[in-house]
């Protein structure tokens, strides 16, 4: 018998984490394959990208793109800009309101409550294991991304992709710990997940729309998804602020809906 919830929570989820992680690297293998034959376009790629307004290819996209026939400009608009920064989003979210509130439903949180550990250590430990799930699927796509890419003429670094990754999981982060909270704080799934879903969403629209409607343009950095960048090809450092302040945000959610989690009623 597993004594850390974390690892028993982790065993339970090892063949659906297989499963996201082999369908992330499948995916990244096939752009990686596409991308010399769209490097032998040149400039036609490009100007057919240029054709779009600069604030539609940054809804569509996720972000300004350079070049797509380059190997950053490639990864950014097929798989950065949007596919796994929303793949993490939904993974995240929707483990993230299963992990009490899913239980509870299912009535298998009843017996974890009634075991010799405290619901605030419960609640810690089943979003540690979320974290550690979120972070096994990026640093597979990393390391994965990271040794292959050369093959395909894409030669971009490591160190890149690392940081990339960490954009990612900061992003990520942010909206599967409102979920948890939402999950933790209410027991409700449906509703959580259906809010959380609604707040990233809207999140991301308002951050896209910005540059269309200039009434709200000054409040886009309010989104997390305005200070999401991707791959970048000049530079390669993590703003730690943005980091650090994610991360508390994330933790606040986290620790107000334990403590409404500690003292609530859930049918025991």
């Amino acid at each position: 018998m597993f004594k850390q919830i974390w690892r028993k929570t982790l065993f339970d989820q090892k063949i659906s984490l297989l499963i996201w992680i082999i369908s992330l690297m499948a995916m990244s293998l096939l752009v990686m394959f596409m991308f010399p034959a769209i490097s032998e376009q040149g400039d036609a790629m490009d100007q057919m990208m240029a054709a779009f307004p600069t604030e539609m290819i940054e809804l569509f996209y996720g972000g300004a793109v350079e070049s797509v026939t380059s190997p950053i400009g490639w990864l950014n608009v097929e798989l950065y800009g949007l596919l796994i920064p929303f793949t993490l989003i939904i993974y995240g979210i929707g483990n993230g309101t299963y992990t009490i509130a899913g239980e509870e439903k299912n009535k298998t949180l009843e017996l974890l409550v009634t075991s010799p550990i405290s619901r605030i250590r419960l609640a810690l430990e089943k979003y540690f294991a979320l974290i550690l799930g979120m972070l096994a699927i990026l640093f597979s796509l990393t390391a994965f991304m990271s040794i292959f890419n050369g093959f395909f003429e894409l030669d971009v670094k490591p160190i890149t992709f690392f940081v990339g990754g960490v954009e990612v999981f900061t992003l990520a982060l942010f909206y599967t710990s409102i979920g948890f909270a939402l999950g933790t704080a209410t027991g409700n799934r449906g509703l959580s997940m259906g809010i959380t879903y609604a707040i990233t969403i809207f999140s991301y629209l308002w951050n896209g729309f910005g540059g269309l409607i200039e009434s709200i343009e000054s409040t886009t950095n309010l989104s997390p998804f305005y200070h999401y960048s991707g791959l970048e090809s000049q530079g390669s450092g993590v703003n730690l602020v943005e980091v650090i302040v994610v991360f508390l945000l994330s933790i606040s959610f986290v620790m107000i809906s334990i403590a409404i989690f500690n003292k609530r009623d859930i049918g025991t």
